[in-house]
């Protein structure tokens, strides 16, 4: 699909890779236009999002998630072993990248991190609230998708030349950033095979490996077979039930588990392009992109994958 699909767009004679600037100063066109192409993305991320799992994956899951507490004699209310203190909540904001957009409530981190520090009071209440009673607010599961361009030099009418990239309330990372550092981290790990997203680490560290291990038995007269595996997309991909299922297995305290199953029950977006922005649609799979928790919880995702080819 290419934004000049659309007939109407055609016969004013907009092509190529500029057919969306070209109009730009058509102040009675432009707002038709750019809602019109915020819908065509709709429709192209709305199938990514809805990749691997449904409505019904979920409450699957949910039914699965209350038979195993009774059978296997869960303490849910585990809550009160984890503590969101005032510290915590400092600590969290400190951690808040600057010079970011905002989200759909146009609240950016430097509202926060210059905020008057009785904030922090009303934080530490309202996150030790979500904590106990494994509710969210339904903001937080509102999400902007804004596309940026992968390839500058291919089609820039292409949908398929673009990225989603999502938009988070600021407020979300705090919380995410208090979860981690008083409870997520202690439950979460994955293999020492696996480079991608933890600190110190990066792809060139496994290139350098793999470039080691090759160098070592081609010198001794050996030959090197190597299998990839291209995981495209992958982050947008994950099983939202297989995800919690796995967090289960991992004996993950059911409180944070409530969280996240809440969470990723209310999960939308809308695309904005300049201007525009397209009707909501649901996010059915997936780690949420640009979250604090995602990079973790999706290595723990493929955690078993790369401990099966180990072994």
């Amino acid at each position: 699909m290419n934004f000049c699909s659309f007939g109407w767009i055609r016969n004013r004679q907009i092509s190529g890779n500029v057919g969306i600037r070209n109009v730009k100063n058509d102040w009675l066109l432009k707002p038709v236009l750019m809602a019109a192409v915020a819908e065509s993305f709709r429709d192209h991320f709305s199938k990514i999002y809805n990749d691997s799992a449904t409505n019904t994956d979920l409450d699957s899951f949910d039914q699965f998630y209350n038979e195993y507490v009774i059978q296997n004699k869960v303490d849910v209310d585990t809550a009160s072993n984890f503590v969101i203190d005032i510290e915590t909540v400092e600590k969290a904001v400190q951690l808040l990248k600057t010079n970011k957009a905002a989200g759909h409530d146009d609240i950016v981190s430097e509202h926060i991190i210059h905020s008057h520090p009785v904030l922090m009071v009303h934080l530490k209440i309202l996150f030790s609230m979500i904590l106990k009673a494994g509710f969210v607010p339904n903001e937080f599961g509102k999400g902007v998708v804004v596309p940026v361009i992968k390839d500058k030099l291919g089609n820039h009418s292409s949908v398929d030349n673009y990225r989603p990239i999502t938009l988070s309330p600021v407020l979300l990372k705090v919380f995410e950033h208090c979860l981690n550092m008083s409870l997520f981290s202690d439950y979460i790990s994955s293999d020492n095979w696996q480079f991608g997203f933890k600190a110190g680490l990066s792809c060139s560290h496994a290139l350098f490996t793999l470039r080691t291990v090759c160098d070592y038995y081609n010198k001794r007269g050996s030959s090197v077979y190597i299998a990839s595996l291209d995981a495209s997309m992958a982050f947008d991909k994950v099983s939202h039930s297989r995800l919690f299922s796995l967090l289960l297995s991992k004996n993950v305290p059911p409180c944070f588990i409530r969280i996240m199953f809440d969470w990723y029950s209310k999960l939308f977006c809308i695309v904005r392009w300049n201007s525009a922005e397209s009707v909501a649609f649901r996010v059915n799979s997936g780690v949420r992109q640009g979250g604090v928790l995602s990079p973790l919880l999706f290595n723990f995702y493929i955690n078993d994958l790369i401990c099966s080819l180990k072994n």
